[in-house]
């Protein structure tokens, strides 16, 4: 995910930004309500832990040690950044169809 707030104003296109498993804190008075809500549960509303992910090995065997990273970040490959414009002709989301 990019941010719980979205693209930048008006960008349509999912993968103008990196995303990441750790993301900045909401802005804006809804936003805030919300996220003061995920609060009552946990203090790490903004990050999705991947400690589970070092459970197995690749052929689903259980690990003998984990090892995982802190954070990932993943950077959308040149090919696939412009497919979909940012900003779209009538605002006709669904019917948009990018062609790879």
């Amino acid at each position: 995910m990019f941010s719980v707030n979205g693209n930048p104003e008006g960008d349509w296109n999912f993968f103008s930004q990196d995303l990441s498993n750790h993301i900045p804190a909401p802005t804006g008075v809804a936003l805030d309500l919300l996220g003061d809500k995920f609060a009552t549960f946990t203090n790490y509303i903004q990050e999705v832990g991947l400690s589970n992910y070092a459970n197995y090995d690749q052929d689903g065997n259980a690990a003998s040690s984990t090892v995982f990273p802190f954070k990932l970040r993943f950077h959308p490959h040149a090919s696939v950044q412009n497919v979909i414009p940012t900003e779209l002709q009538n605002g006709d989301y669904m019917g948009y169809m990018p062609q790879l």
